[in-house]
């Protein structure tokens, strides 16, 4: 998640001000926990427009200029066709703010939402403990083709610590952004500091290249750098793999020592990179790209960069600028910048006054042009800014790669309400669901807060409401629905001011807390305040979307700040709509833009012009079906067979009849051009894995590989060489899985058709790990199912028991901050469940999961402390989610097992099956040893309580020759962490204390297991028990894993006369929070 500012506080009110042309609304905050700057935030925009008077005449364009050229649409309706006149979105209404309001000055520029620096996009490599490597340098080049582009970040990081380690590389892209190359270098560098400045600033791109620069692709541009190869080794690149197989072979490969990195998705528009192994005392270089579409806010296309503010040995700062047509832009940059050599000009004719490349600022002609800036020592912080001017409503690119031609569009729907043929009408009831997850503060919440305020005391058709916050857990904070009057909304909103903004996200609260409010109807429209990044429980958004059927329409608001899920925002608002509010002056208009003209989205289509008629095939677009609002953001793309002139179609539907829209658009030629076929790529695969059908699985994976895109299901891993990848039997398929296709979008809409089933949670992870499954155990999940006589869709985990508990006005314990240590969260849950706040606890612990959701040793950790405090439906859910990432190992199938197995028999007993029947990495031999024990007991447990299953798990337990031992004692170590070393003490009556160094107490005690990495188990055995005490401790050895960090969590079974009728078994958990540290688990009498 992104990195976060503030102090784990109650969120005091925020003071901030929303300046636009008619209104200044000013609400009161104690704290400046954001700033508000003159910059659009790196995202493409659909702002409600404050203004609808924009020329409405065709823009003429010879062919010979650039793609993208647009027109007025016209209205092919049997109507006459509209007049497109000035019009506002409130409907001519004036509505009086609850604050006081004055008249902003209508000059004033553009202002929009920008995180506090710290929370700014900068790479961190934590190592664990909360520890992070020093960033040493830090080279950008960034290349912009029309409203898309691409950053290739060159970075190198010193590590101070004396051993090798593993890093955790992070970072938080612009959003709608996605990763399109990552790469890492496989020298292993040390030296002295200042030398290897020197070395590295003499890695320059010459001047004279930079007519070059337009038309190379990411790894010519990274080798063009002249990195010195014989200092970091080759530059490896990342190959797409699935996310399992990426997984098994990074860790694999870790065991060797050899160079490994596993890059995934670790949020909407975070992602995280394992790299191995990090010098000690070295550098190590990471080298990563990706793509975005500017954000446009009015008729200017943005770019942002952040620059870190700390010691660096260089800071350099590549832009290229690909235009044809002459315009002018605006460069803000607190890195100094100063202009290359034009590659269309001469240099006589591209030069600058000084003062002008000194500043870095002011109007600068460009048509195809480079900038560079470079500094060492202090980085300056602040940002670099770009503003390209745009016209009309549309943007388009037009590009190649080496196989494919293909275009990207968007474009903003304005002056529908002339379209109308009969009135339409709003619900007069609200719902507003409201983040309140750790990720929501301090800024975006401060928005969302605003936002409920506005879209109250802005629309008087709204005569009630009802507020839902969520985050693990949700809570209603009104009493049902409430009227719609000043004294309702500022009860609410001083109730929202001091909630204690921490914990997962976890939408399942959401349509839970909805399906039980029987009083909420049907016909209310939903207002979605959260950027959606779920991370606890379903994130498949078509299962989300077939929960919320009572909800009448969905509105999204997108503001730019921190990760927004916009597949979860398409899907839920197919009835609604999403609406940007990138600017101060949006605020106001996306108050009401919920009232604007609604029409229904039929068709997009593209038709030839001409005699140079444009062919085109794949197309896809946005919205498909779905309503259509004024400022709507329609997405579009596809692959081009012929070149030439077409035309776009955009058939809307009122509910009475269709209206055709039509834009003429240049699809010629653009070989300089290259960002547009992986475009295409990225909205067809965002659009099949919204659907959620399982068979565009295999296209999406082939898709992903083809261009380089990341999902939840797949990974970027980086190996030492090609015959590592054979090794691991990790081939491309993308070549043999596409070739055959002819039209990829015919299996889109042939899925689509067929419908979505809902399925629970743990269905649609075990459906789609089965070749997990079915490579470990050599049959697949069916045939199981069928030996035991289950039916895997009467399945599901154990019932989420948990009543929200939100803190108001509270403060953490010790003054602790937000921070990637996760032992500040669990210092205040474990204070917070000594005072009695179980719910409370529980909420604090799931930050964790909020900063952190992709490490599997994280889940397990806190999955375990909530299955000791009584939290078992909670707990499974974190456990399936570590089975859907780790599906490789045994380890995962027991732990969901051991928490299912009391409410959930029928589970437990397949996934004790498919781990006590897998053939696992002999690294895992001694789990399943545990699993094989465990399996036993649970079977002999099921047959004392006369269960249906007990019969065929008797002939099972002989089939598979479970073990059943017959001892006065059995106590069982396990441990949640790999390649750490807890040693099993068990001290006897007598005082004889039987551990690594003394495993036999010769009075027939003895301990059966040494294990010095993995996740045990060390086991010990007392054949006849003597009388008295034994007293079971477990020692904290040490840790060989590849991180700073030392907590694990221990789990101890003790059975007391095993394998006989007086079978009686006890369970212990503890926390080992350090190296040497003894955790006291029971005194067993006899």
């Amino acid at each position: 998640m992104p990195r976060l500012n503030s102090n784990l506080t109650k969120t005091r009110p925020y003071l901030f001000c929303v300046l636009y042309i008619c209104l200044t609304l000013i609400a009161c905050q104690e704290e400046q926990d954001y700033e508000i700057t003159d910059s659009a935030q790196d995202q493409q925009a659909n702002t409600p427009s404050t203004e609808h008077s924009r020329d409405q005449q065709t823009h003429h364009h010879d062919n010979h200029e650039t793609a993208g050229t647009e027109a007025t649409p016209t209205d092919h309706s049997s109507q006459n066709n509209p007049s497109f006149q000035d019009e506002t979105n409130r409907d001519g209404e004036a509505y009086t703010s609850d604050q006081n309001n004055e008249e902003a000055d209508s000059a004033s520029p553009s202002q929009t939402w920008q995180e506090s620096e710290v929370a700014q996009r900068h790479s961190t490599v934590d190592v664990g403990g909360g520890n992070e490597l020093q960033l040493h340098t830090q080279r950008v080049i960034t290349k912009i083709e029309g409203h898309r582009a691409r950053t290739v970040v060159d970075q190198i990081f010193y590590s101070p610590y004396e051993r090798d380690l593993e890093g955790a590389f992070r970072y938080s892209l612009p959003v709608g952004a996605s990763v399109s190359h990552y790469a890492l270098y496989m020298g292993r560098v040390h030296g002295d500091f200042d030398q290897l400045a020197s070395q590295v600033s003499r890695e320059t791109i010459d001047s004279g290249e930079s007519r070059e620069l337009f038309t190379l692709s990411t790894e010519e541009l990274v080798n063009l750098i002249g990195v010195d190869e014989e200092t970091w080794g080759e530059l490896r690149m990342g190959r797409v793999v699935s996310q399992a197989d990426g997984r098994e072979a990074y860790e694999d490969t870790t065991r060797q020592n050899v160079d490994p990195a596993l890059v995934e998705q670790a949020s909407p528009n975070q992602f995280q990179a394992r790299v191995f192994p990090i010098p000690a005392q070295g550098y190590t270089r990471i080298v990563f790209a990706y793509d975005e579409d500017l954000a446009r806010v009015e008729d200017e296309l943005v770019y942002t960069f952040p620059f870190p503010e700390e010691e660096l040995a260089q800071l350099s700062f590549q832009l290229l600028v690909q235009d044809e047509q002459e315009a002018h832009a605006e460069i803000e940059s607190s890195l100094p910048l100063s202009p290359l050599t034009d590659p269309e000009v001469g240099p006589d004719d591209s030069e600058q006054s000084a003062e002008e490349r000194n500043t870095g600022e002011g109007e600068i002609q460009i048509a195809g042009r480079a900038w560079h800036g470079e500094q060492d020592g202090m980085g300056p912080g602040g940002i670099i800014r770009l503003r390209l001017p745009t016209s009309g409503h549309m943007e388009l690119i037009v590009g190649e790669d080496e196989s494919t031609q293909a275009f990207k569009g968007r474009l903003t729907l304005s002056n529908l309400r002339g379209l109308l043929s009969g009135d339409q009408s709003t619900s007069s009831r609200a719902l507003f669901v409201l983040d309140t997850s750790l990720s929501s503060q301090p800024t975006r919440f401060a928005i969302n807060r605003q936002l409920l305020a506005e879209i109250l005391s802005q629309n008087s058709e709204i005569r009630e409401f009802a507020v839902l916050s969520f985050d693990l857990g949700a809570e209603w904070l009104t009493n049902g629905f409430v009227s719609n009057t000043a004294e309702q909304r500022q009860t609410v909103l001083n109730d929202v001011d001091q909630i204690l903004l921490e914990g997962a996200t976890r939408f399942e609260s959401v349509t839970k807390a909805i399906e039980d409010a029987e009083w909420l109807g049907e016909d209310s429209d939903l207002f979605l305040l959260s950027d959606g990044a779920i991370n606890w429980g379903t994130k498949a958004v078509d299962q989300i979307a077939l929960q919320m059927s009572r909800i009448n329409r969905f509105f999204a608001y997108r503001t730019g700040i921190g990760a927004e899920n916009l597949s979860l925002y398409r899907r839920l608002t197919k009835n609604g709509a999403v609406f940007s509010c990138l600017t101060m002056e949006s605020l106001a208009d996306c108050a009401t833009a919920h009232r604007s003209a609604r029409l229904r989205l039929s068709e997009i289509s593209i038709e030839g012009l001409g005699d140079q008629a444009a062919v085109v095939h794949d197309l896809v677009y946005t919205h498909k079906g779905g309503d259509i609002f004024e400022g709507s953001e329609l997405q579009f793309a596809g692959q081009i067979q012929s070149n030439g002139q077409a035309e776009l179609k955009v058939t809307l539907s009122d509910g009475a009849q269709e209206h055709e829209l039509t834009y003429p658009i240049n699809l010629a030629r653009h070989p300089q051009h290259s960002l547009a076929p992986r475009a295409w790529a990225e909205l067809l695969v965002a659009l099949m894995s919204e659907s959620g059908q399982s068979q565009l699985q295999e296209l999406i994976y082939a898709l992903a590989q083809r261009y380089t895109i990341l999902t939840k299901e797949v990974v970027l891993l980086v190996l030492e060489s090609d015959e590592e990848y054979e090794r691991y039997e990790l081939e491309s398929i993308w070549a043999d899985t596409l070739s055959g296709i002819e039209s990829i979008v015919d299996h889109l809409e042939q899925a689509v058709n067929a419908g979505t089933l809902y399925l629970p949670l743990i269905e649609q992870v075990l459906l789609r790990i089965n070749p997990q499954i079915q490579d470990a155990t050599g049959t697949g999940l069916e045939s199981i199912l069928e030996e035991l006589g289950l039916n895997l869709y009467e399945m599901s985990l154990p019932t989420v028991a948990y009543e929200h508990q939100l803190l108001r006005g509270e403060t953490y314990h010790n003054g602790e901050s937000a921070s990637a240590d996760y032992g500040i969260y669990m210092n205040e849950a474990e204070q917070r469940f000594a005072d009695g706040l179980r719910s409370a606890a529980a909420r604090a612990l799931s930050s964790i999961v909020e900063n952190d959701s992709a490490n599997g040793v994280s889940l397990r950790l806190v999955a375990y402390r909530l299955y000791t405090w009584g939290f078992t439906g909670l707990s499974a859910e974190l456990f399936t989610e570590v089975l859907r990432r780790r599906p490789y190992e045994p380890q995962s199938y027991r732990d969901l097992a051991y928490v299912s197995r009391d409410e959930r028999p029928e589970l437990a007993v397949l996934l004790y099956e498919i781990a006590a029947r897998g053939s696992w990495d002999e690294r895992f031999q001694q789990i399943t040893v545990l699993v094989d024990e465990e399996y036993s007991l649970y079977i002999r447990q099921l047959e004392r309580r006369n269960h249906v299953l007990s019969n065929r798990l008797t002939e099972r337990a002989q089939e598979l020759n479970l073990p059943n031992h017959s001892q006065d004692l059995r106590v069982i170590l396990s441990w949640n962490t790999d390649n750490v070393d807890i040693d099993l003490w068990v001290t006897d009556p007598q005082g004889f204390k039987c551990f690594y160094a003394a495993p036999d107490n010769g009075r027939g005690g003895v301990l059966l297991d040494d294990i010095v990495q993995g996740f045990g188990p060390e086991r010990f055995a007392q054949s006849r028990a003597d009388e008295g005490e034994y007293r079971i401790q477990a020692h904290y050895y040490g840790n060989n894993g590849n991180r700073l960090e030392a907590e694990t969590f221990i789990h101890v079974t003790v059975i007391k006369y095993a394998g006989t009728a007086q079978e009686e078994i006890q369970e212990f958990d503890a926390l080992l929070a350090e190296a040497d540290s003894v955790a006291d688990i029971a005194r067993i009498q006899f």
